[in-house]
């Protein structure tokens, strides 16, 4: 079974023909890294501009949001365009937004280039998407999607390291410094090698996404995936200022090293199928993850910084099992309303993500931490409120 993985695996991205693959993952490896780095330096953030927690907050916020919308409108913008077009120009700009978040001096500028590379990211991913999807034999495709995913964990994860690491050693400055140019480099690789496939794909209507989200199984497995994300997406967002409460002295790459337990989202959807089968199948196995979420929120009550590491291994083991078989549950109970089915999946997660960036943050600092982990615990028992 690994040699055949393996073999599978080589044969997709190492072969002379799979380039514009190779390139497609590099370039969401790098947008995945934008997205994120700027989590650990928050309090950095807050400090340098003398800006609250909650104001700081919007640097994650932001693309949130655009990524919970787009994958409505995005459809509309490329319907008619070349993956490797739309790809190339988004980079570009991308980069150009990073390098005017690097020159800004006042927040408000910060908060503007942000804005512009939040608009870029859902561009970007869709395009990535949609361009692994649809360039290989189509025996290949769920192999190609799995390793798009591989490389968005990835991103996010490396993101975060990198961010908190060159930012403590160089300024804050620094890792957007780097992100620039690799993505002005995937720019001009993604311009110049990738091979054109067209987004012939139909843009998704609101209408019909809303007719979906209607039906009682849907309404369902979403509200579950709201709750548990928005209790996952604020953690994500209010360690970096609990750390600093337990430890005012901690470095950025302190703060980024939490971020480790991340990772483990590499190898879950790996190991889901196996899972699945031997729970007993999809329900059960959403229950195992939602076990392992409420376990690392009972456990931000340690009031220790190295206990945080283990914590938030123990919540990413919850949500990235949950993310990964619901997704799977979804699509297998619709299946032929499957771009209605994950826009709304993607819509929903990122709304979530996008909630539970900011308001968990603006709880911690008005009423404390206890107050905020009661909070996120009623929240993550209302997801079953549903089933």
């Amino acid at each position: 079974m690994v040699q055949l993985t393996h073999s599978l695996l080589s044969q997709i991205i190492w072969t002379k023909s799979n380039r514009s693959f190779r390139i497609v993952l590099f370039t969401t490896f790098v947008g995945f890294c934008s997205f994120y780095a700027p989590q650990p330096l928050l309090p950095m953030f807050a400090n340098v501009f003398g800006i609250s927690s909650t104001l700081s907050a919007w640097l994650l916020t932001l693309p949130f949001i655009c990524l919970a919308v787009g994958p409505i409108l995005v459809g509309t913008v490329l319907q008619r365009a070349s993956a490797q077009r739309v790809l190339a120009v988004s980079c570009l700009i991308l980069s150009i937004a990073l390098l005017g978040f690097v020159l800004s001096s006042q927040f408000y500028w910060l908060l503007f280039f942000r804005a512009i590379q939040s608009l870029m990211l859902p561009i970007i991913f869709t395009a990535a998407v949609t361009y692994c999807s649809k360039a290989g034999e189509p025996e290949k495709r769920q192999t190609r999607i799995a390793l798009y995913i591989t490389a968005t964990i990835i991103g996010g994860f490396s993101g975060r390291l990198i961010g908190g690491f060159l930012g403590e050693a160089f300024g804050w400055q620094a890792p957007f410094v780097l992100f620039a140019v690799l993505a002005l480099a995937c720019a001009v690789l993604v311009w110049m090698l990738v091979e054109h496939v067209a987004l012939d794909e139909k843009p998704l209507r609101a209408k019909q996404v809303l007719v979906l989200v209607r039906q009682a199984d849907v309404r369902s497995g979403l509200a579950f995936v709201f709750a548990t994300f928005f209790t996952f997406a604020g953690t994500l967002n209010v360690i970096p200022f609990r750390l600093v409460e337990l430890e005012p002295d901690i470095s950025a790459s302190r703060i980024a090293m939490v971020y480790v337990g991340y990772s483990v989202g590499i190898f879950i959807p790996m190991l889901i199928r196996w899972v699945v089968e031997r729970s007993g199948g999809e329900l059960p196995t959403l229950f195992i993850g939602y076990v392992f979420l409420l376990i690392g929120l009972v456990g931000l009550f340690i009031p220790s910084a190295n206990a945080m590491l283990i914590v938030f291994l123990v919540l990413s083991m919850g949500m990235f099992t949950i993310h990964a078989t619901a997704s799977g549950l979804l699509n297998n109970m619709h299946g032929d309303n499957a771009s209605l089915i994950n826009g709304a999946y993607i819509s929903n997660y990122y709304s979530a993500a996008a909630v539970g960036s900011i308001f968990p943050v603006w709880i911690v600092t008005q009423f404390g931490w206890t107050v905020y982990v009661v909070m996120q615990l009623c929240i993550a028992v209302s997801a079953l409120w549903h089933f």
